[in-house]
């Protein structure tokens, strides 16, 4: 029988649980294209050795307010990235929830869509985006 987690590990996308323990958030699974990336050292780190601590605290507290997010993204040292995922709420002590995160790695996206192809100079797209 085919488990729900040997699904997700055909994904093309990043996948991530997390285990949310009130103070911290833990990643605690993570398909096989997440592995592939970060290695099995992600597995009991907190999320924000991979989403800068600011953007992370933005992300959860909306997660945590309406229980999703959709499209978010963040920039790290590695590039952009966007997140899709919701919270799911538990009834135990110590855990007030877990969370479901879908992380599409979309550098080369935006590399396209902002900069030109020839030259790898800026386009008008992005200096009016960021002026």
């Amino acid at each position: 029988m085919i488990t729900n987690k040997e699904i997700m590990n055909l994904l093309p996308e990043m996948l991530l649980e997390i285990v949310d323990t009130g103070s911290e958030q833990l990643i605690v699974w993570a398909n096989d294209k997440a592995l592939g990336r970060y290695g099995s050292g992600i597995i009991d780190s907190r999320i924000t050795n991979l989403v800068p601590p600011m953007k992370w605290a933005e992300i959860y507290t909306t997660l945590f307010r309406s229980g999703k997010v959709e499209d978010v993204r963040f920039r790290n040292d590695e590039g952009v990235f966007e997140f899709s995922g919701f919270y799911i709420r538990m009834d135990k002590a110590g855990m007030p929830g877990r969370i479901q995160l879908i992380m599409r790695d979309i550098t080369e996206e935006v590399m396209l869509a902002t900069t030109d192809s020839l030259t790898g100079i800026y386009n008008r797209r992005h200096i009016n985006e960021n002026s």
